[in-house]
């Protein structure tokens, strides 16, 4: 069932990160009955009301009681105060509550305790941005070049270093685990092979590849693994002992399941790329890497954190990037930096006002997209929630009553599944009154009998087939250009 959401997750992560990147607007601007130093001081009266904690709380709440999510684990610090909230069960078959020590996958977070981590070598003097890449690999490894133009250290950190999102070598023995699998080997054979499809530092382009890269790289110069480097550099001297990519025995019972649509999924491992998204921490060690982002406490690196936030690309009051972070200029001159994560069974984010000195941190056990949500939600006051745009009107096809009677497992009648988005079976169930593809997503209702797959492009749906007595007999899945018909076999 996982093979579905990886595919569809790889094609909608751009979306996620515009998404995670909406502008902060004025709530008061140009009211004519007050001055101007009024209205921003009414401004931050009312969007310091969003960061109360009973407000952050409620959203919370509200996130678990309606939508796909399990468990969250929830860091706010506020001036230098740090309050720790936990949501729902651990699984969705246990009774179990999620715990402050309990160990989430904080995914794609992982980047900037990777980019934290080069800047620490840059500035032991191992390492120099604006080296080109070729320095520290082997001699036997021929990197892509073009025009004359090598990939540098500073490009794989901000994503301008030409390289796809992916490798084209990525064939996983295991669609559950995609990464586990992929060695040094088949990596420097997708260097010595890849040519570059522009200038390196022409353009940007997320990617876990160069990040990944990043990563390998920087455990080359030190002469220690990844976690190892990740572990000295960054967790020992802020005391996140429960930071880790390979988990010990014990770590293993605090290591909580990830889940996709209500289905329990496999955990993740980073095979050569683990500098990419492959670290796994706890609410409590993640509240500490915010507060040294935040300038908080007396450790060395905070010195190294906030050289990490500078801005390096991008147009001035729109989307920035840090070195691994993402930077938003609002309207009232705040500064937001964040960063959200997933994986194939958790969704994370960290985020913070710079100016106002609060931040957040959450971590969920599901791929609900509601942390990233979270950021918009608090520092956008003009924000919706549109994962639900191009839903029908009439509210008749989003009752229960309607709903229902798509619900059921439909089987896959044909023989071509080679490159087929979705699984060979699909259980539609219902849930806290969605209907839900299980191990997919959720069905939102476009017109009648058509559903699009929450937080999906559009071009991917269901159309169900009824016939002459009004009877549910089939689904047809929709991909750009394809439809496959799913037989239903049970109610």
């Amino acid at each position: 069932m996982l093979y579905t959401k990886n595919k569809i997750l790889i094609l909608m992560s751009s979306v996620f990160i515009v998404i995670g990147i909406c502008l902060l607007y004025p709530l008061i601007i140009g009211r004519s009955h007050t001055s101007e130093k009024e209205s921003q001081s009414l401004f931050m009266k009312e969007k310091c009301s969003l960061y109360t904690p009973e407000h952050v709380k409620k959203l919370v709440h509200e996130y678990m009681n309606n939508g796909l999510g399990v468990g969250a684990a929830l860091a706010i610090i506020d001036h230098g105060v740090t309050t720790f909230y936990t949501f729902g069960n651990r699984s969705v078959d246990s009774d179990e509550k999620i715990t402050e020590d309990d160990i989430f996958e904080i995914g794609s977070i992982t980047k900037v305790f990777t980019t934290i981590t080069l800047l620490a070598l840059v500035d032991q003097g191992l390492v120099c941005l604006d080296d080109p890449i070729d320095v520290y690999l082997p001699p036997t490894v021929k990197t892509p070049q073009r025009n004359g133009k090598k990939i540098t250290l500073r490009q794989l950190a901000m994503h301008t270093s030409g390289l796809p999102r992916l490798p084209n070598n990525l064939h996983p023995k295991n669609i559950e685990n995609p990464y586990a699998d992929y060695t040094v080997q088949r990596l420097y054979e997708f260097l010595n092979s890849y040519e570059l499809t522009r200038d390196p530092g022409s353009a940007e382009e997320y990617s876990n590849l160069g990040m990944g890269l990043l990563g390998h790289i920087l455990s080359l110069v030190s002469g220690i693994s990844y976690e190892e480097l990740i572990k000295k550099t960054i967790c020992k001297p802020l005391g996140m002992d429960a930071t880790v990519i390979h988990l010990t025995p014990a770590m293993k019972k605090r290591f909580i399941p990830g889940h996709c649509a209500l289905k329990r999924v496999s955990a993740w491992d980073g095979g050569v790329l683990e500098g990419a998204g492959f670290l796994r921490s706890t609410i409590k060690d993640m509240s500490k890497f915010l507060a040294a982002n935040m300038g908080l406490g007396q450790s060395s690196l905070i010195k190294i954190c906030s050289l990490s936030h500078e801005p390096q690309a991008g147009a001035a009051n729109k989307g920035m990037h840090g070195f691994g972070w993402s930077i938003l200029k609002t309207d009232s001159c705040h500064t937001i930096i964040w960063h959200n994560g997933e994986t194939g069974g958790f969704h994370s984010s960290i985020a913070f006002d710079v100016q106002r000195q609060y931040g957040f941190v959450l971590l969920t056990n599901s791929t609900d997209q509601f942390p990233s949500k979270l950021i918009n939600r608090l520092f956008d006051s003009e924000h919706e929630d549109h994962s639900g745009v191009g839903n029908v009107k009439n509210d008749a096809c989003n009752s229960p009553e309607y709903l229902q009677q798509f619900t059921g497992t439909f089987v896959f009648t044909g023989t071509q599944l080679k490159d087929l988005a979705f699984p060979r079976e699909i259980t539609c169930v219902m849930h806290k009154k969605m209907l839900v593809a299980v191990g997919i997503a959720q069905l939102i209702p476009v017109t009648e009998g058509r559903f699009n797959f929450n937080n999906v492009p559009s071009e991917y749906g269901v159309h169900f087939v009824i016939d002459e007595h009004h009877k549910i007999i089939a689904m047809e899945c929709l991909e750009p250009g394809r439809t496959f018909m799913f037989k239903k076999a049970r109610a």
